[in-house]
């Protein structure tokens, strides 16, 4: 009875710790399982719509662009106002990921108001655009819109301006890489999808073992380390408990190019609310960068 009684302490403390790893490992196994909803969690909502897109207000047109495999990519386009400042300019705005394309309307209709053709597109699983997301099909949807637009607006890259926020900074600053468009703008980056993981309170203290999983990588600021005369804007909030703001400052020392950048990391600002904050600031450097 005495063994007993001694050895139940040990067998309990075991028991313990296995109950504790397995809840660890369970845990890290559930991150990697579900790092593309975590991303782009509207693609569960797409499934289970059907492909539910709003109608997009007059006067933006909605077209279906061919993918490299034929996926259709749903894209709204918006006419610029003629005799603005970015009149003759084409552009296209990467949108984050959460809610539909008309949550984004309004940015739209702000790059439009300046004179640029906007187009901005749903990610696969968002809208209309059916299937699942992921990041090589995500560049190569990325590459077709870019030319939808050039065939609609007769664009060249040095009259495009690329708009990325949030979850769009990367593929915004991946074609930015390819193209070399004259003016590209990132509100709220993230440097990479590793390094931003890491941050999240619910992950630090298990990423070590989540790290060698993720398929995500979207390099923002390896992207924009490729870019060569492209001016550069980057707006980022002091208060961004999503991406914090060390990402923006991570991806603002990457570039290597000889155009002129801007950069704000505004005090008041948080995730969402950046872009109102700044778009009068914003506005103002998009007009000067795209003279």
């Amino acid at each position: 009875m005495r063994e007993t009684a001694k050895k139940s302490p040990v067998r309990r403390g075991l028991r313990y710790v296995f109950t504790a790893l397995t809840i660890l490992f369970g845990f890290a196994a559930f991150l990697i399982l579900t790092q593309d909803i975590q991303l782009f969690p509207m693609a569960v909502t797409g499934l289970i719509s059907g492909g539910y897109s709003p109608e997009p207000p007059p006067p933006v047109t909605r077209d279906f662009v061919s993918s490299f495999d034929g996926r259709k990519i749903e894209v709204w386009f918006r006419p610029g106002t003629p005799n603005q400042p970015l009149s003759g300019y084409s552009a296209i705005f990467f949108r984050g990921n959460g809610g539909t394309l008309m949550n984004f309307a309004h940015i739209q209709k702000w790059l439009a108001d300046l004179g640029a053709d906007t187009a901005m597109f749903n990610y696969r699983g968002y809208g209309a655009t059916r299937g699942w997301p992921n990041e090589s099909a995500l560049y190569k949807d990325t590459q077709a819109v870019w030319e939808y637009l050039k065939a609609r607006t007769h664009a060249d890259q040095n009259h495009t301006l690329l708009v990325g926020l949030s979850i769009g900074t990367g593929p915004a600053a991946y074609l930015a890489s390819t193209i070399q468009p004259k003016l590209l703008v990132l509100l709220a980056p993230y440097s990479d999808i590793p390094a931003v993981a890491a941050q999240q309170t619910m992950i630090r203290w298990i990423f070590p073992l989540v790290r060698p999983f993720l398929h995500w990588k979207l390099p923002t600021a390896e992207f924009v380390s490729q870019l060569k005369t492209t001016n550069f804007i980057l707006a980022h909030g002091q208060k961004d408990g999503l991406i914090p703001p060390d990402n923006g400052r991570r991806v603002e020392a990457s570039y290597r190019g000889e155009g002129v950048v801007y950069s704000v990391f505004d005090p008041s600002a948080g995730h969402n609310d950046l872009f109102t904050q700044q778009q009068s600031n914003l506005t103002k450097k998009i007009i000067e960068l795209t003279r």
